[in-house]
């Protein structure tokens, strides 16, 4: 199963964004829109101003593993598909990274589209989770819908609530695209298994940049960008063992986004009578 193909993506995918985030790096040194202070957010533990857009280097390196996969296969790569599915919430996030504002409806809507065009186009959906009960309602194609994406959205709101501090959200993506490998490769995924090594890759040559020191965040986009992989791939691979362990994470992370709006509305000026 590991091919010279998957091996030569994988390297190309490491080192990629490796030189793609020592080069964020280097240019936050003199534009610092993308930078995010060390002060206004009780999740912040930085104290030197750091960058926000590690994401454009994981990206390099899918880009870069997915160009050589297809060169040496001959042919477009199936996973490219759920490259592409990712691409309107890391846009979006990237947005956010840069400009400093956002919009959370906004984002759960372009995350949530994101797991819609995988259960569409890939048929990534999950239809048991060996839950008495649950399971005849998740034969249902549109409670599978509503579930898988609801799962999926909030795997990617998970990775985005640990990034911020130095390697939690980058080991903790790893590990578990290292796992999604392994599970993969032995059930003989074709899918799957190049897609987990292309993103383990990606995200190990990111790390390479932040040790032993943070220098360089995923930011929003990136976050949402390996979240969404990692929640699509776990669904492909198999939907009842990975998502199970996935799920607490992800009812975590959308109480989070809910309970961040109600604050909102709470804390808005009402108008005098």
């Amino acid at each position: 199963m590991l091919s010279f193909v998957v091996v030569m993506a994988a390297i190309f995918a490491a080192l990629s964004a490796w030189l793609a985030a020592r080069a964020l790096v280097t240019r936050s040194q003199r534009d610092t829109r993308a930078l995010d202070d060390t002060w206004g957010g009780l999740r912040k533990v930085h104290v030197v101003p750091t960058p926000r857009v590690g994401g454009v280097a994981v990206l390099a390196g899918l880009v870069a593993a997915l160009i050589v996969s297809c060169a040496l296969h001959g042919a477009l790569c199936v996973w490219s598909i759920l490259l592409l599915c990712a691409v309107p919430a890391f846009t979006w996030g990237l947005i956010e990274d840069v400009s400093k504002r956002g919009s959370v409806p906004v984002r759960l809507a372009l995350t949530g589209v994101a797991a819609a065009l995988g259960f569409i186009l890939l048929d990534a959906r999950i239809t048991e989770l060996e839950v008495p009960g649950l399971d005849s309602a998740l034969m249902i194609p549109a409670i599978s819908f509503a579930f898988t994406v609801f799962a999926v959205t909030g795997v990617a709101h998970s990775i985005n609530l640990i990034d911020g501090l130095n390697g939690l959200a980058g080991v903790v993506s790893l590990l578990a695209a290292i796992g999604l490998a392994i599970v993969a490769a032995a059930t003989d995924d074709a899918l799957v298994f190049p897609a987990a090594c292309a993103l383990a890759a990606s995200i190990g040559g990111f790390l390479l940049v932040n040790y032993p020191r943070g220098k360089i965040f995923l930011g929003d986009g990136g976050a949402y960008l390996v979240g969404l992989l990692l929640g699509e791939l776990s669904v492909l691979a198999n939907g009842a063992a990975a998502m199970g362990t996935a799920l607490p994470e992800a009812l975590d992370a959308e109480s989070r986004a809910l309970r961040a709006e109600l604050e909102k509305l709470v804390a808005a000026p009402r108008p005098q009578r």
